[in-house]
């Protein structure tokens, strides 16, 4: 690219953040604002009429989270194009579903205009120099993790359905104790706690106990619960 600037479109639907953030990238020796919109509709055209390279996309936009819902189109439309999302906090679960749709990097809204920058520039040349390796792996682990999110109302729901001797084994199990212990406990045999955890594993869809132990801890289902 040699010593040609980095043009980057700003889509935020604040026009005060858009001229404020516009200032202080036109100030840099390496970045250029070649246009700002306030509203989701007119991005792509914005990104293609300016051959920009960078676009800073406001997480929330119009609605809640339609800066998200922007990014696979965004994606698919211009496939070098890097997009860093602008959020006003540090809302980790905006943060995680952006980078899953395709989002480079983030940046708050609430640091200094120069800092923004900064992350801004650090963002783009990380995410041009990230291998394509790395990136699969990280969006194998991230998509791992959402489809856990994803899961975690359904155990929930399930978990209302146990009865309460099913869900005392379970938790006790989720705890570390043994079936023979959860058999001594009650005074009971270990193959009715068996039994039992077959009933649980089957209303869950598990092959074992292991398994279902694992996804619980990684939703942290009993720490909340």
């Amino acid at each position: 690219m040699g010593s040609e600037k980095v043009k980057l479109v700003i889509c935020d639907d604040s026009a005060h953040l858009c001229a404020l953030l516009k200032e202080y990238v036109d100030m840099s020796e390496d970045l250029e604002c070649v246009g700002t919109v306030t509203d989701a509709e007119r991005c792509a055209a914005a990104v293609e009429t300016s051959g920009a390279e960078l676009l800073l996309l406001d997480i929330q936009m119009d609605e809640a989270r339609s800066g998200i819902d922007m990014l696979p189109r965004l994606k698919s439309r211009f496939p070098e194009l890097k997009i860093i999302m602008l959020t006003s906090h540090d809302n980790s679960r905006y943060i995680f579903l952006s980078i899953l749709n395709g989002a480079d990097g983030y940046v708050i809204k609430s640091v200094d205009g120069e800092s923004m920058v900064n992350v801004i520039r650090e963002t783009y040349h990380k995410a041009n120099g990230a291998s394509d390796d790395v990136m699969k792996a990280f969006l194998k682990e991230t998509q791992q993790l959402y489809d856990n999110w994803c899961n975690a109302p359904h155990l929930i729901n399930d978990l209302v359905k146990l009865s309460p001797y099913e869900y005392d084994i379970l938790k006790d199990i989720y705890n570390g104790v043994s079936y023979k212990e959860c058999a001594a406990k009650r005074v009971i045999e270990e193959v009715t706690v068996k039994t039992t955890v077959s009933r649980i594993l089957k209303k869950y869809g598990f092959r074992s106990m292991k398994d279902m132990i694992k996804m619980l801890k990684e939703l942290r289902i009993f720490e909340t619960w």
